[in-house]
């Protein structure tokens, strides 16, 4: 378990410094508001914690960091749709659109299935596009910002909440394209890959295809990165959004992603925000390999998006596959 900074969101107005256990978890930003507002009420929860707490016997100060520390890394960014998207923009919507005109470019691609489809970020252009687009994901709150993007768009889009584990349980039908975007495939453990393809191969209609963007793992992994920056955001009243993230390596193989977002406003910082997301790095050469086993051919490995030039190895962050099933 990771420790979460106690007074990670703030205002322009600080809490005390001696503020009681509810009151940091009512200010902890790593919950989303109505979970906040269930902890604080909820006395059953904080009671069964803190007597969890109490017999492991431990210091003050390290009960009360546990006790944060177990409230605040409930939450995800994933709960978060409001700041998830803040990095959106027409220009990305644009690039986006024609990432997928040159990857589906000589490919008959009328019914797509993003299976990690989130709020629809990657994937609503295919829409755009005049592809019928369905969609699936764990999350039913990045489900219910997707519904409400697409409706602002004038757009239909058919939206199921499941885990890609499970595909076949939820979808009775096959597409000319089943994808997993979002770097969404490094969420299960590299053991449960060969069973994930498997049930997004079962939906792919005969000559169609499968498609994944990924992180390039292999160069994470090899360099031991820690540091990844964006560029700011600037939200519609002038307010700077910032983002970085660090990676924690852990001796499993697998990755904390700690996503740290602040906000400035008037040169100053007023408010930050503090999520987790835990990874397990697809080597590229597995998930290739099983592509392979699974019958597909022309299999290719280009960079994310396909602006970006020729797949490198050593120095893209980003890749893309896209295989196609025989006839």
């Amino acid at each position: 378990m990771i420790y979460y900074p106690v007074l990670q969101r703030t205002s322009e107005k600080e809490g005390p410094k001696d503020e009681t256990r509810t009151d940091a978890v009512a200010r902890c930003g790593n919950a989303p508001s109505d979970f906040t507002a269930y902890l604080v009420r909820e006395k059953t929860f904080r009671d069964r914690l803190n007597e969890q707490i109490g017999q492991m016997k431990l210091a003050d100060d390290a009960r009360d960091q546990y006790f944060l520390q177990e409230v605040c890394s409930m939450a995800s960014v994933y709960d978060r749709t409001d700041i998830y998207d803040l990095f959106d923009s027409t220009r990305k919507d644009e690039m986006t659109k024609a990432h997928w005109e040159s990857v589906l470019s000589g490919i008959p691609v009328r019914t797509a299935l993003d299976v990690s489809i989130g709020t629809g970020s990657l994937t609503l252009p295919l829409a755009e596009l005049g592809i019928s687009l369905y969609g699936s994901d764990l999350s039913e709150a990045m489900l219910a910002r997707c519904r409400k993007k697409a409706a602002e768009r004038g757009l239909s889009v058919n939206l199921r909440q499941c885990d890609f584990r499970a595909l076949r349980a939820h979808f009775a039908r096959t597409f000319d394209c089943v994808m997993s975007t979002g770097n969404s495939l490094a969420y299960v453990p590299n053991s449960e890959i060969t069973d994930v393809l498997s049930q997004m191969d079962s939906l792919v209609a005969p000559g169609g295809a499968l498609y994944f963007d990924l992180r390039n793992w292999d160069k994470i992994v090899q360099q031991e990165q820690r540091f990844y920056f964006y560029d700011p955001a600037f939200l519609p009243d002038g307010d700077r959004v910032n983002l970085m993230q660090v990676w924690d390596h852990h001796d499993d193989g697998s990755i904390t992603f700690h996503l740290l977002y602040t906000f400035e406003r008037d040169g100053k910082i007023f408010q930050k925000e503090h999520f987790e997301e835990h990874y397990y790095p697809v080597a590229q050469k597995l998930l290739l390999d099983q592509l392979a086993r699974l019958g597909y051919e022309d299999i290719r490995v280009r960079a994310f998006p396909v602006q970006f030039g020729a797949f490198d190895p050593e120095r893209s962050n980003w890749y893309c596959v896209l295989a196609r099933k025989a006839k």
